[in-house]
């Protein structure tokens, strides 16, 4: 039997873990959880990060109450809701910042209607039919 010890690496923000330190430090600095992140699709696409502080003033604290065992429920899912257009026209439809403000609201994604997935493809599909310009060769 072989055995090593092998040093881990465990993100200040939101725990993933990782065995490499300059994975772990690329990672930190983009971390959704990260209040202070770079946003990698912003600076892409405009050039600039979104001010996170100010998009998590737009959706509201969520109110959370434990039931009798059921888990945490959330209350203010209408406001949030209400919110989420606004957010989304505030933070110039990046899903990356969008998810980090609903993250580090404290909010759960499912209660928001946002599909980060879809909105994701969206943005790729966008941004590549933006850039290429129809420069490309087809092969037969």
């Amino acid at each position: 039997m072989k055995t090593r010890i092998v040093k881990q690496f465990i993100c200040d923000f939101c725990g993933k873990k990782k065995y490499s330190i300059s994975a772990m430090n690329k990672h930190e600095k983009h971390c959704t959880m990260n209040p202070n992140r770079e946003c990698r699709m912003c600076i892409l696409n405009t050039g600039a990060p979104q001010n996170l502080e100010e998009l998590k003033k737009i959706l509201p604290d969520p109110i959370k109450i434990d039931s009798d065992g059921d888990g945490i429920k959330i209350t203010n899912r209408k406001e949030i809701l209400e919110a989420m257009p606004k957010l989304i026209e505030a933070a110039e439809k990046c899903p990356a910042c969008i998810l980090s403000t609903i993250r580090q609201k404290g909010i759960f994604l499912n209660l928001t209607g946002y599909n980060y997935t879809e909105e994701m493809k969206k943005f790729w599909i966008d941004y590549n039919e933006e850039h290429s310009k129809g420069d490309y060769t087809i092969y037969d």
